[in-house]
C-alpha cells in the first residue's frame, strides 16, 4: 500500500484495520511519520520507509522510487498492491506489473502537472497509460476526473473503474460539536500553505473583510511548503496586523474545526475529493469553496455553504459577506445541513467496502 505517512493515518486507517480484521497482512510503504505509531506492534502490519518527493520532477529520483518499489515487491511478494496519489500510482503500478502483481489504483486528483498542459502533461499522460493499463480497478474520487481520464485514454477500454466518495470521512471521529464563543465568526483555512492551493486568495479576502468586520477571525492551519518559505514572513506580518492567525501544523485539527463557524477552501488545484471539506462538514461547519471538481461535490450551494468561481476574489469576498450576514441560528443550520450531506454521501465505510469487495474478489480467483 504505497502512500504518505500522515495520509495513512488520516485517510486509510479504517481500510487497514478492516483488512487486518479480515486476516490480511498489510505492508505500508510510505515516508516515516509519528502518526504511524498506532500501527507499530501489530504483527500483521509492516511499515517500510520509502522516500517520495511529493512535488519533485527529477527523473533520477523517480527512477530510484521505481527501483525501491521493485525491491519492496521482491522482498514481500504481496498478493495485491493498492496505490494512492500520482507517484505511487505510476511507479508503484509499473513495478507491480514488472513483478506480475495485481494492483488497484486510486486517482486522488489529476494534479497540476496534468492541468498545466505542455510537455509535463504529455509525460504524465504517457506514464499514467503505462501504469493503469493492467489495473484490476481504478477508483476515481469525482466524476469529472473520471471523464477526463477516459477522454485522455489513461485507462484502457477493458480496464474496470468506479467512482467512490473520495476517501470518505470517519463520522465518529468527526462529529458535531457546539461552538462555545458566538461573539466571533471564525473561518479556517486548513491545508498546506502553497500558491497552488490559492492561499493568496484567502489572505486577500481576510485583508478586505477584517477591517469591515472586526468580529471575524481568519485562522490558517497547516505547514508551509519548503518551496514556499516566503510565506513565513508574510504570515508573520499579517498576524502582527491582526488580520490572520497562523496556527502552524497541528496533529489534530478537530479542536480548531470545532471552534470555527466555517471553512474557506479556495483551491483551484486538481483535487480528488477534498478531505478537509468533508471533515469540516461532518463536524457541522459550513463550507465556502470553489467550483472545481473535488470541492463543489462537498457542498450544496446555499444550503450547506457557498460555492464561488475559482480564483475570483470578488466572488469569494461576496460569499464571506453573505455568510457573515446570516444569524447564528442560520449559520448553525447551514453546518448541520453539511453533516446530513456527508452522512448520506461520504461515509468512509462506503470506501472501505469498495476496497474489500475488489480485494476479496481478486484473492478468491
Amino acid at each position: 500500500m504505497p502512500l504518505f505517512g500522515d495520509d495513512v493515518y488520516c485517510f486509510r486507517k479504517e481500510i487497514i484495520d478492516k483488512l487486518v480484521e479480515n486476516n490480511y497482512r498489510v505492508i505500508l510503504s510510505c515516508p516515516e511519520s509519528p502518526r504511524l505509531d498506532c500501527f507499530r506492534g501489530n504483527k500483521d502490519i509492516i511499515i517500510e520507509d520509502v522516500k517520495i518527493d511529493r512535488r519533485g520532477t527529477n527523473p533520477i529520483h523517480d527512477l530510484k522510487l521505481l527501483w525501491d518499489y521493485i525491491r519492496l515487491y521482491k522482498k514481500y511478494r504481496p498478493d495485491v498492491v493498492c496505490t494512492y496519489t500520482i507517484k505511487p500510482n505510476i511507479y508503484g503500478s509499473i513495478a507491480a506489473d514488472f513483478k506480475g502483481i495485481p494492483h488497484i489504483n486510486n486517482i486522488t486528483g489529476l494534479g497540476s502537472g496534468f492541468q498545466n498542459g505542455g510537455v509535463v502533461q504529455r509525460i504524465v499522460i504517457t506514464l499514467y497509460r503505462q501504469a493503469l493499463r493492467k489495473s484490476k480497478m481504478v477508483f476515481f474520487q469525482n466524476m469529472e476526473n473520471q471523464k477526463t481520464a477516459i477522454e485522455a485514454k489513461l485507462i484502457g477500454s477493458k480496464t474496470p473503474y468506479k467512482c467512490i466518495p473520495g476517501s470518505g470521512v470517519n463520522l465518529e471521529r468527526f462529529s458535531v460539536a457546539e461552538k462555545e464563543n458566538n461573539d466571533q465568526i471564525v473561518f479556517n483555512y486548513i491545508g498546506r500553505v502553497l500558491k497552488d492551493k490559492r492561499i493568496d486568495d484567502y489572505l486577500d479576502a481576510a485583508q478586505r473583510i477584517k477591517p469591515k468586520h472586526p468580529e471575524t477571525v481568519f485562522n490558517i492551519i497547516g505547514f508551509i511548503e519548503p518551496t514556499e518559505l516566503h510565506y513565513k514572513k508574510l504570515l508573520k506580518k499579517m498576524e502582527s496586523q491582526g488580520i490572520i492567525h497562523y496556527c502552524g501544523s497541528v496533529n489534530d485539527v478537530r479542536p480548531y474545526v470545532n471552534a470555527s463557524d466555517a471553512i474557506i477552501h479556495p483551491s483551484s488545484y486538481g483535487e480528488g475529493i477534498s478531505n478537509v471539506l468533508l471533515e469540516s462538514a461532518a463536524s457541522g461547519k459550513a463550507i465556502i469553496t470553489t467550483d472545481i471538481s473535488g470541492c463543489k461535490e462537498c457542498v450544496d450551494n446555499g444550503v450547506s455553504g457557498f460555492i464561488y468561481h475559482a480564483e475570483d476574489i470578488e466572488q469569494l469576498v461576496d460569499k464571506i459577506e453573505q455568510f457573515i450576514a446570516l444569524t447564528p441560528i442560520q449559520r448553525k443550520e447551514m453546518g448541520l445541513a453539511g453533516r446530513n450531506k456527508v452522512e448520506k454521501e461520504f461515509d468512509r465505510r462506503i470506501v472501505v467496502e469498495s476496497y474489500l469487495n475488489i480485494i476479496n474478489k481478486l484473492l478468491d480467483n
